[in-house]
């Protein structure tokens, strides 16, 4: 789908606790690609518990562990910091 000319620019998140297996290899790969092609990939992990062989595999993570009553504002720290980042790497 990335490859297709309406969604060549497009980015992808994925939200999810990560309560999951390893990514297999074949996904890892595609993602590898995509990401040469410049699409970022972002997780937001919902908990604590995620599978960090499968969330290493985006460029950005953002975390929002739902014990936390802090977690709206630490959410929009993490997005703050990568837009941050991403103004100052564009300049």
């Amino acid at each position: 789908m990335l490859s297709e000319n309406e969604w060549k620019n497009a980015d992808v998140l994925m939200i999810s606790d990560f309560v999951m297996q390893s990514l297999d290899n074949d996904i890892k790969t595609q993602i590898e690609s995509a990401q040469e092609d410049n699409t970022n990939f972002h997780s937001l992990v919902i908990g604590t518990s995620g599978n960090n062989g499968a969330i290493n595999s985006f460029n950005h993570n953002w975390f929002y562990d739902t014990n936390n009553p802090q977690a709206n504002r630490h959410l929009v720290e993490q997005i703050h910091e990568i837009r941050t980042h991403n103004s100052l790497a564009n300049a």
